[in-house]
Order: C-alpha cells, then sequence, then structure tokens
C-alpha cells in the first residue's frame, strides 16, 4: 500500500531516538508520567483460563520489515495453506515492552513510566519525534510472574525455528487501524504529518499534543478495490487527552490475540534457491532429517514456478523456493539464479 511504503522509506531515513537509553544507577528512578489502564475482566476470563493477568505498555515497531510477507500474501490471497502465515497488514507491530505491572481484582492497573521511549521505537529527525505504544493484557500462562510474548529458545534449536509464544495475549488498546483504538503517544517537538503522519496514520484526528498523550480514534479504512489508497477515518471522534487518562484495552479473540503477538517476529519470510534436493528430507534414507525444521513444513505450491514451505506452531513462518528469483526478495531485474528450465526433480509444483 502507497502510504505504508512511503512509511518504509521514511522510517530508513529517519528512524532516530527520544532516549538515550542510559540511566545514573546512583540516583533514584523518576516518574515521568503514570497512565491508568483498565480491563473488563468478565470478558477476558475464560481466555486467561484462571492464570493472573499481567498488564504493559508496548510500544510499536515500524512494520516495514513485513512488507514482504504484506506482498507474497495479497499475490496470493486465495491460497488457503498460506493465509495462517498472513499478518494483518493494518496491525499494530509490538516492539518494546516498556513497563509491567499484575491488573487489580477490578481490571484496573497503573503504570508508572520512567523511561522516555527508545531509540528503536521512535520516528522522526529529531525533533519531531513520534511513538506510539498499546497497553495490552495477557494471561501469565507460562507462570514466570512477567509479562512475556514468547519463550526462550530451547539449545540446538535452529534460527528458522519458529517462536512459542509464552503468555496468551487476551485485550490490547490499540491492535488494528482499522478498529477502534486507544493508543499512548509521545511527541517531542512540534507535529510535522508529511514526517511523522505515516507512522500508523490518524486520519481525520488533531495534532497530537507534546509529551505523553492518550489518543482515542474510531479507526479507519482503505478501499483497496477502488485504486485510492489515501485512509479516511471510520465514523466516530478523534480526541488527545492528556496521559492519565483512562485507557480500555479491548478484549480480543484468541486468533486475534495470537496474531497480536506473532507481529513481533519479523523475520518470518525467507526467499532461497531451490535446493538439488527436497528440504528436509535425507536424499539417502528418502526419511526427514531429524533435526530439519523443514521436515515438518506444509508444502503449499503458490504456482507453478513457486513452492513455499510453511512452518506449523504458533506464529508460522514461509521459506519460499521461487524457481527463478534472488535472495530474500520477493522481485528483482536481475535474477541471481533460474531453475526454470533446469526444474529439480523433487519439485512438486506444476
Amino acid at each position: 500500500m502507497v502510504f505504508r511504503s512511503a512509511l518504509a522509506i521514511l522510517v530508513a531515513a529517519a528512524l532516530s531516538g527520544c532516549g538515550s537509553g542510559v540511566d545514573d544507577l546512583s540516583l533514584p528512578p523518576t516518574i515521568l508520567v503514570t497512565l491508568r489502564g483498565h480491563v473488563d475482566v468478565t470478558r477476558v476470563q475464560a481466555a486467561a483460563g484462571g492464570h493472573p493477568l499481567n498488564a504493559a505498555l508496548v510500544w510499536g515497531a515500524d512494520p516495514s520489515p513485513l512488507y514482504q510477507l504484506y506482498a507474497l500474501c495479497l499475490k496470493y490471497a486465495s491460497n488457503a495453506d498460506l493465509q495462517p502465515a498472513c499478518p494483518d497488514p493494518f496491525g499494530f507491530v509490538p516492539s518494546q515492552i516498556e513497563a509491567t505491572t499484575r491488573v487489580n481484582a477490578d481490571g484496573s492497573f497503573d503504570l508508572p513510566l520512567i523511561h522516555l521511549p527508545d531509540a528503536r521505537v521512535c520516528v522522526g529527525t529529531a525533533p519531531p519525534l513520534v511513538a506510539w505504544g498499546s497497553l495490552v493484557v495477557a494471561a501469565d500462562t507460562d507462570g514466570s510472574g512477567t509479562f512475556d510474548f514468547f519463550a526462550p529458545r530451547k539449545q540446538g534449536e535452529y534460527g528458522r525455528t519458529p517462536p512459542t509464544l509464552a503468555d496468551r495475549v487476551v485485550a490490547a488498546s490499540f491492535w488494528s487501524l482499522q478498529k477502534p483504538e486507544q493508543r499512548v503517544g509521545y511527541l517531542e517537538g512540534t507535529w510535522n504529518e508529511a514526517i511523522l503522519g505515516l507512522f500508523y496514520p490518524l486520519p481525520g484526528c488533531p495534532t497530537p499534543r507534546a509529551g505523553f498523550s492518550v489518543l482515542t480514534a474510531p479507526g479507519m479504512t482503505v478501499d483497496v478495490s477502488q485504486g485510492n489508497l489515501t485512509p479516511k477515518p471510520l465514523p466516530g471522534t478523534c480526541t488527545d487527552e492528556v496521559a492519565t487518562e483512562t485507557v480500555e484495552a479491548t478484549p480480543l479473540s484468541g486468533p486475534d490475540g495470537r496474531a497480536f503477538a506473532c507481529r513481533q517476529v519479523q523475520d518470518r519470510l525467507r526467499v532461497s534457491q531451490p535446493p538439488m534436493t527436497r528440504p528436509g528430507i535425507n536424499p539417502v534414507t528418502g526419511k526427514p532429517e531429524k533435526n530439519s525444521p523443514e521436515a515438518n513444513d506444509k508444502q503449499a505450491c503458490l504456482d507453478a514456478t513457486t513452492l513455499a514451505l510453511i512452518s506449523p506452531g504458533d506464529c508460522p513462518t514461509v521459506q519460499l523456493y521461487p524457481l527463478k528469483g534472488c535472495g530474500d526478495q520477493l522481485s528483482c531485474q536481475t535474477p541471481e539464479w533460474d531453475l526454470t528450465k533446469h526444474v529439480p526433480v523433487w519439485w512438486p509444483c506444476h
């Protein structure tokens, strides 16, 4: 999409920092602001499965590393095998977990912030700089007592082995640009729409105030079918309030909560030259390789010249094998390989 492609260029050129990330440990921390949140516990009890609830401020990431996967999913939108690995192109992409706390019995929680947003989550030219965040509630399903998206990888796991979810996300105040939202904002300097406005757009909304704030928006829509990619606000009111306003975390379905967490995994697509022997299979024995992650992948022929291996698990990844292409690129002017006239004997797509 045009506004998201433009975002990728801007972010690459203008990524900067809000906070230094360095603290003087000899001094007591200073609370910059205390965010106040709430979740309707009666609506998330079933999803929590009896586990305690933790809340966190999660800053949003630049979504551009997911653009190639978005494009692949759009091109092959009718392929049912591929779709489970496809993230929402309008979804909030979680990055840094800034502050965590237990949710009280009545669903309320307070999150004192002692840091400005880190450089990794800020976009701008120093200044202006902006960071957007979501208040997220998760069931402590791994029993760690902390807010964790993913379990640590086990020793010996391959890099492509998909991560395993640790805690179950059950609610979020900002999870999709196409849904009503309450986001936490941090603006340093004077708002510049041309520089900052493409980072999680807020069409039809007032200019955010400087410092920390809470923005409420009705969501937006983009009519792709008409070729007009300009985002338009959905009916409703946009407000910009001080950061002490209570933020409501919206309960999410199981699939939406899982998809929210999985968007943090940004290296979910790899493009490689097809090997001469079937991936994950021992060429001598014809049996699956014991330690190969590809041995259990689902094969999906996207077309006669494109094979996708889709991993199982909580957050499926895609290993793409085009007969003609370039490494880690969906398209290129000068292919690094062309096997269209020398198709490997194991090739399953026709």
